[in-house]
């Protein structure tokens, strides 16, 4: 009868309440009932009984729950860097759900669980990893992991099957005891040296910072470089291991055995025709990670090519939408390796004036700030500055120090404007362009502002 109720009810672990004068008898002889059924029974009376034989029920449940030779545990990849993570953990995310995988990601937007958004705002640190891996639905955890995250709480995982470096450039300096590139390396590097022996290090060779404790990783390794002819590369096959380069406008994979076209870098979204190198690197950084995460060749090239740089698959970053006249890039941009990474991929898109909205981050030095301004004045024609994270300063201060910076880059002062919010900003630079100029935002709440561009491009058509 018991067994029969925990069938009826749907639970493998149930608690069955029974009065009856007697158990020496079937129950259907006398006055007896069931009164309850609990979904967490206690265990005391069974290992502490008053009065017989304790029983150790304990381990039977155990037992039950984890079977000798059972799987306990899902495919981890983690996602570090200084610029690219969230592209390449959500392009990762796609091709593995395009295999039909149940996927959890966390990334500084959110925490996803087969498509659907359950946390909202940074989780690139330990508790959203925690929110994937405690999910029961999740096959494949795929988790961006950011510097702070490490520094305060560490990884929230203790191995991973496949670790990601995209690369290490200046940002975040100064912070938590970081002062230097090799400190942010080494720190960075723990996601790499946390990877399982029988896993893989996916690595940027073309980024030297990204290589300076390879001597440190215990697993196998994949190295990806734009030059095919790379050094490192080379060394690397000779030691069994795998690489991801560029052959014949196809991002390849090498292996000690053949070179296997992957896909054809033209036909890739993000790539924008193979202008946007950044995201080029991104691609093989993909195609490395799930080459060890054992998805197979033709699903790595589909899901390839239809990931877009959309505002719904690729929301904040690269999302270019036409207004008419002139377009206007949507970004998260927000530091000198990223502007340096993209600024030939941003000249290209349009011939007229280049107008940015950018700010700085209130908890960067003041050095950096400045530098940072230098930067913007050397590649856009006018800028609109805001203060939507002033975090350790006080409101306005930032812009004021990236301003000087702007100033001291040799950009006119006619030239930048400086407002209190990240909203009114953008609409400053939205009606400063003019027929075949580009406005780029640097944003820091994307979903309001696709929503305050996409309705300027409303009225504008309206003229």
């Amino acid at each position: 009868m018991a067994e029969r109720i925990s069938r009826l009810i749907g639970l493998n672990i149930i608690g069955i309440d029974i009065i009856a004068k007697t158990l020496e008898e079937p129950l259907e002889m006398g006055k007896s009932g069931i009164v309850e059924v609990n979904a967490g029974p206690g265990f005391r009376m069974h290992l502490y009984p008053s009065e017989g034989k304790p029983r150790n029920i304990a381990k039977a449940v155990v037992d039950m729950l984890f079977p000798e030779g059972a799987h306990h545990s899902i495919p981890i990849c983690a996602v570090t860097g200084t610029n690219g993570k969230t592209t390449t953990t959500r392009l990762i995310s796609h091709i593995l759900t395009y295999g039909g995988n149940k996927v959890g990601v966390t990334s500084t937007d959110g925490v996803f669980i087969d498509g659907v958004q359950i946390l909202k705002g940074d989780y690139s640190g330990p508790e959203g990893a925690k929110a994937v891996l405690k999910d029961s639905t999740v096959d494949h955890a795929v988790l961006e992991v950011a510097r702070g995250g490490i520094l305060r709480r560490g990884l929230g995982f203790k191995e991973c099957d496949v670790g990601v470096m995209t690369n290490v450039t200046s940002d975040h300096l100064g912070q938590g005891g970081i002062d230097s590139l090799e400190s942010l390396s080494r720190l960075k590097s723990t996601v790499l040296e946390s990877v399982k022996k029988t896993g893989w290090a996916v690595v940027n060779a073309d980024n030297p910072m990204s290589l300076l404790r390879l001597d440190k990783i215990k697993s196998k390794i994949i190295l990806y470089s734009k030059d095919k002819d790379h050094p490192l590369l080379k060394e690397n096959l000779k030691k069994n291991h795998v690489n991801v380069t560029v052959k014949n406008e196809h991002i390849i994979l090498q292996t000690p055995e053949m070179d296997v076209e992957i896909a054809e870098i033209d036909l890739i979204p993000i790539t924008f025709q193979g202008l946007a190198d950044f995201n080029l690197e991104n691609a093989m950084a993909v195609v490395g990670a799930t080459y060890g995460l054992g998805v197979r060749e033709e699903v790595i090239q589909k899901g390839l090519y239809t990931f877009n740089p959309s505002i719904t698959q690729s929301r904040g970053r690269m999302n270019i939408i036409d207004i008419g006249d002139f377009k206007v890039l949507i970004d998260y941009c927000h530091n000198i390796g990223a502007i340096e990474a993209t600024i030939n991929f941003i000249k290209s898109l349009m011939p007229g004036k280049k107008i940015r909205l950018s700010s700085g981050v209130g908890n960067r030095r003041t050095e950096d700030i400045i530098e940072y301004g230098k930067v913007l004045a050397k590649h856009f024609d006018e800028i609109v500055i805001c203060d939507p994270s002033p975090r350790n300063r006080k409101p306005g201060e930032t812009s004021l120090i990236l301003k000087e910076g702007i100033l001291k880059g040799g950009m006119a002062e006619e030239n930048i404007t400086v407002t209190d919010e990240e909203r009114k900003g953008a609409q400053i630079a939205l009606k400063k362009a003019g027929p075949g100029d580009l406005v780029i935002l640097q944003v820091d709440n994307v979903d309001q502002m696709i929503s305050d561009v996409l309705e300027f491009k409303k009225n504008y058509s309206m003229k």
